[in-house]
């Protein structure tokens, strides 16, 4: 068993490449092999970011070894105590590096979001997203739902945009989606294939 508290997390970024701040507290049990050791952790975080995404409190409960790791339950809050990110489920991590992994975003900023994934565009406002990841770490399939509201992009101003999505092998395909401003209106249903 060990624990601890009051630990800084940007200690941290000699050992991953997940941006992290904020100060800790966890409490763990490690059992099995050395070379294939079962971890158990539960962590509490406080005032920090992950990803670019801020929260006030953080709590991660999951279990899992060198093969592959559950997330019992992973909850990001705002000082309102409002859970903006939320997630569960499994990543693989040898073999086929199977994930099967649900997460929930609601009321987020589309600005952290959008620095973490995507820094060069231009986009204000809140987001609502609901996303399945299944495939592999390598492949992911990624099924969602999204909301998109009060913002702008490139400097338009956006009411609303909403549909449902698949991105699979470099192609994302839109359907259903909605998108309305004070200017125009208008449905789109189609895939946007990557070819870099």
């Amino acid at each position: 068993e060990f624990y601890g508290s009051n630990i800084d997390l940007s200690l941290l970024k000699n050992y991953t490449s997940i941006q992290l701040s904020g100060t800790a507290d966890f409490y763990g049990h490690l059992s099995g092999s050395i070379n294939n050791p079962y971890l158990d952790l539960k962590l509490v975080a406080y005032d920090g970011q992950v990803m670019g995404q801020p929260y006030h409190d953080m709590r991660i409960s999951a279990a899992g070894s060198m093969d592959g790791v559950k997330i019992e339950k992973m909850t990001m809050q705002n000082e309102t105590n409002e859970i903006i990110h939320s997630a569960q489920g499994t990543i693989g991590f040898t073999g086929e590096k199977q994930i099967d992994l649900t997460i929930n975003t609601k009321n987020a900023r589309m600005e952290n979001i959008a620095e973490a994934f995507f820094p060069d565009q231009p986009i204000t406002g809140n987001i609502d997203n609901q996303v399945h990841l299944t495939g592999t770490v390598d492949n992911i399939r990624a099924d969602g739902h999204v909301l998109f509201h009060e913002g702008s992009y490139r400097g338009v101003l956006l009411t609303s945009a909403e549909g449902s999505y698949t991105y699979a092998s470099g192609k994302i395909i839109l359907r259903n989606f909605v998108v309305k401003s004070p200017f125009a209106d208008m449905n789109i249903d189609g895939s946007i294939i990557d070819n870099r």
